[in-house]
């Protein structure tokens, strides 16, 4: 059975503190409306629409200024919501994409031209870039300054430590690594 994901909380407070100048909000999805943007039939969850104007909304409530939009593993390989957010958000934005390891560079170029400023990996989705080819698509990436975005468990992470450490583009681990915070610090 699919998850029903929550819709975004409408009644967000300021925060009790001044939030610095230029924040950045690092990590959002933009979801919906799903008549226009499809869902892959083989996700996780289904999100309720989080749409452009409910995010500017909340970044103004919070003080946020930038944003980088990344790609929600329910849209796949799919990233004309992300792509269409970013001109809509209003604000300096940034995307985060999911291709497959076959993208050519000049689709790379135009996704520079629209905005994107890294490629999301998701070890779990199927058609993805392998792990063992991070390498040759890390120094594609590097050559435009992008960034890898890995979405990798704990596991994965230390089987692929060198791999990831020698890797010739800048790189995060999405999620926090999925390391349980309730296992506390070892």
């Amino acid at each position: 059975m699919i998850a029903n994901c929550r819709p975004p909380d409408p009644n967000v407070k300021p925060p009790s503190f001044l939030v610095p100048k230029a924040a950045t909000d690092c990590h959002i999805h933009i979801f919906g409306p799903q008549i226009k943007y499809p869902y892959v039939e083989d996700r996780k969850y289904t999100p309720s629409d989080a749409l452009p104007p409910a995010y500017v909304d909340l970044s103004k409530t919070l003080g946020i200024e930038r944003v980088v939009v990344v790609q929600a593993s329910a849209y796949g390989f799919d990233n004309r919501r992300l792509l269409d957010a970013l001109p809509e958000l209003g604000m300096p934005a940034r995307g985060v994409v999911v291709v497959p390891p076959d993208i050519l560079d000049r689709d790379l170029d135009e996704l520079h031209e629209k905005g994107v400023r890294g490629v999301r990996i998701i070890a779990v989705m199927p058609g993805g870039i392998p792990i063992n080819c991070l390498p040759e698509f890390g120094a594609r990436l590097a050559k435009r300054g992008w960034h890898l975005q890995l979405v990798l468990s704990p596991d994965l992470i230390l089987a692929h430590e060198q791999t990831i450490a020698e890797l010739p583009c800048r790189f995060v681990l999405d999620h926090n690594a999925y390391v349980p915070a309730n296992g506390g610090i070892k």
